[in-house]
């Protein structure tokens, strides 16, 4: 995927939570911003989560995945 898209559902306001779902189906979660940063150069994206830090290529992502707050409505996929 581009860095141009995830950048662009990245930096939506109001910020909306997203999955990202990998080219071997591992999905990585980016429940707020500050928890996701970009490399210089936008080739590599860190995502950090209470117990590890992802290190992740922007191109094998397959899909990002569009979730709701916790109010029962669904998720949109995009990519």
């Amino acid at each position: 995927m581009s860095p141009e898209r995830i950048k662009e559902v990245y930096e939506t306001r109001p910020f909306v939570p997203f999955r990202l779902r990998l080219g071997d189906g591992t999905v990585v979660p980016v429940p707020h911003p500050e928890l996701m940063a970009f490399f210089p150069g936008g080739r590599t994206i860190v995502v950090t989560s209470r117990d590890k830090l992802e290190m992740i290529d922007v191109f094998p992502i397959a899909a990002i995945e569009i979730t709701k707050a916790r109010n029962g409505h669904g998720r949109r996929r995009v990519g």
